[in-house]
């Protein structure tokens, strides 16, 4: 494998995402509103586009059904978070155009940092985390786990504190798990979409569902 020059079109601190076994996307970053794929196969930068606006902390999701990225999150030079969400598809990487889309409760999208993932099912997306809305990072770190279908519409928000604005996460067969603090572990029912919290007592442990 040989050492491929990084694009001077990506930015100082880009978001970096897994999209499908093909590519790895860096968005954005300080100064930055550019887009680009890093090939797999080729070990090539191909330069995908311009954001609206600048985007550093932005996250992505990715549909592997429609072959959409998603951006979403961040915040520009003047520490605003209010972005669009915007999207491209990869199906043909000589026709990358990167346009805006609207979501239903898109104000839960707008975070610094989350945590995100698709779920095994590959239908449904986990944002967890991260800096809310304000950012005020002392005491307004985003609490919501926000469960999305393939069409990002929200099926469930969670509020709830957590210890770090990255909790620990561990997928386990239908199950995911988030470590919140010392004493307590959330765990999510992809079969179900159902949350319930175990509690670390003195003895044994108790799980209540909520």
């Amino acid at each position: 494998m040989t050492e491929e020059k990084l694009s001077s079109d990506i930015g100082y601190a880009p978001t970096l995402n897994l999209v499908g076994e093909e590519y790895i996307v860096a968005i954005g970053g300080i100064n930055s509103d550019s887009v680009n794929l890093f090939d797999l196969e080729t070990n090539n930068w191909i330069h995908v586009g311009k954001m609206q606006s600048i985007r550093y902390g932005a996250y992505s999701l990715y549909d592997e059904t429609s072959k959409i990225v998603y951006i979403s999150g961040g915040r520009d030079n003047d520490q605003d978070n209010t972005l669009d969400v915007e999207y491209f598809s990869i199906k043909d990487p000589k026709l990358f155009e990167i346009k805006i889309k609207t979501f239903n409760y898109g104000f839960s999208l707008r975070r610094s940092f989350p945590v995100a993932f698709q779920l095994t099912d590959s239908k449904t997306f986990l944002i967890c985390g991260g800096s809310g809305l304000f950012l005020d990072e002392d005491t307004n770190t985003s609490t919501i786990l926000s469960v999305y279908d393939e069409s990002c519409h929200l099926l469930q928000d969670l509020h709830k504190e957590f210890s770090s604005k990255n909790p620990n996460i561990a997928l386990n067969s239908n199950f995911v798990y988030f470590f919140i603090n010392d004493f307590e572990v959330i765990k999510f029912n992809m079969l179900e979409s159902t949350f319930s919290s175990i509690i670390q007592q003195t003895v044994g442990e108790e799980e209540k569902k909520f």
